[in-house]
């Protein structure tokens, strides 16, 4: 059906014509319902199957659409929808789904695109999906893995926040519970927790802790968390760096 719907495509925004275009969008919807009928007969046809189990995560969750009282389309009730359906065709504890790009497409685009790239929001829907899955069996490996080097190597500001979160919840836990991470050396984790460790108290939003310093005086000290103004810019220099002094 594919090259079939590509040539109604192709034809389709070439026309200029509106009779014609509705008339091949029509067609190119037609033959997307039949993919989408064959789709959900083979998952009928063959359940508990490999096959049928890559098939049912290729279709797309149903309607995900929100109006309004209106009639108007409500956005963000219409993707907090979508995310809520995005797993309904995906079994998170069948580990054969590891074996296809199929999973691991709709994984990367569930975490990097799905979700709204800031730090406390990634933490709690990948704490979600993560429960979700075969308690540290080889979908849980994926996944915390997956996430932590995921944020734990970004180039974006303030991600390690989402590292420093994945590495105290199931790495070296915070609250005292054994580490559900098995498959690291134990010189690897070291390493990593102690980075968590010293990354902590400085991802962005954490409090720093109170600097109290001599002004240019040398006489008067000042209390850094008792200074009025809203905003306050720290420069870390060395007086005696002569491309320190030339810079600032």
């Amino acid at each position: 059906k594919k090259e079939e719907a590509d040539s109604v495509t192709k034809h389709m925004n070439a026309t200029e014509d509106p009779i014609a275009k509705a008339a091949l969008k029509k067609q190119v919807s037609s033959l997307e319902e039949d993919i989408k009928n064959y789709q959900k007969q083979v998952v009928k046809d063959h359940p508990g199957t490999f096959v049928g189990s890559i098939v049912k995560m290729s279709i797309a969750p149903e309607q995900t659409e929100v109006y309004g009282p209106d009639g108007k389309l409500d956005s963000a009730a219409t993707y907090y929808n979508y995310r809520k359906h995005y797993w309904d065709n995906t079994d998170l504890k069948d580990v054969r789904i590891l074996r296809t790009p199929v999973f691991q497409n709709k994984f990367d685009e569930y975490i990097g695109k799905v979700i709204p790239q800031i730090p406390d929001t990634i933490n709690k829907w990948a704490d979600d999906l993560i429960h979700r899955m075969d308690d540290n069996g080889d979908l849980f490996k994926f996944a915390v893995n997956g996430i932590t080097y995921k944020y734990e190597t970004s180039d974006i500001m303030g991600m390690d926040a989402v590292f420093v979160h994945m590495a105290q919840t199931y790495y070296c836990p915070q609250d005292g519970s054994k580490s559900r991470v098995t498959w690291m050396p134990e010189d690897k984790m070291t390493q990593l927790c102690e980075r968590a460790s010293k990354m902590a108290p400085l991802i962005i939003g954490s409090k720093g802790k109170d600097i109290i310093l001599p002004d240019t005086t040398e006489t008067n000290w000042v209390d850094y968390y008792k200074l009025p103004q809203k905003y306050i810019l720290l420069v870390f220099w060395d007086p005696h760096c002569g491309h320190c002094k030339k810079a600032l």
